[in-house]
């Protein structure tokens, strides 16, 4: 299976068709990992095949962060749920989502890029002054392992 049909199997678990219709999720599911680097969206890199040594990279999204992963649904799911809410409504009558993060790395960016663009979300980071760290990196940034 493909990494959106094996998420689409697992979420279907959990989430009942009456919450998410099937196509929906599956609309929201392949909108999640579309922009990500790698086709696979969280390839294995053969470390040492006589070991049988593997890596499994989650480092293809957006930001180069493993929290792309779940950041990128979230953001999809909530703008799901809002415009479903918010059908009908204009102005004040409408619902707004706003996230507040604080992070001294790579969780600010994740949620910015799973949040920015979504109807009725808005989204506050917080970073501390100087003492934020470098950002994550890829096997692939180094031209493998």
């Amino acid at each position: 299976m493909s990494f959106s049909e094996l998420a689409f199997q697992i979420c279907s678990l959990y989430i009942a068709p009456s919450e998410i219709e099937p196509v929906a999720l599956r609309n929201i599911i392949n909108r999640s990992y579309s922009t990500f680097r790698a086709p696979s969206v969280t390839p294995t890199v053969t470390l040492n095949n006589a070991r049988t040594i593997h890596l499994l990279e989650l480092c293809h999204g957006e930001t180069f962060a493993f929290k792309d992963i779940a950041l990128q649904f979230l953001g999809n799911v909530f703008e799901f749920f809002l415009v479903k809410k918010n059908e009908g409504k204009s102005g004040k009558d409408r619902e707004h989502l706003t996230v507040l993060c604080a992070t001294s790395g790579d969780t600010g960016s994740a949620a910015i890029y799973g949040l920015r663009g979504k109807k009725d979300v808005s989204v506050f980071v917080m970073y501390p002054t100087g003492k934020a760290r470098p950002r994550s990196f890829c096997s692939s940034d180094f031209g493998g392992w």
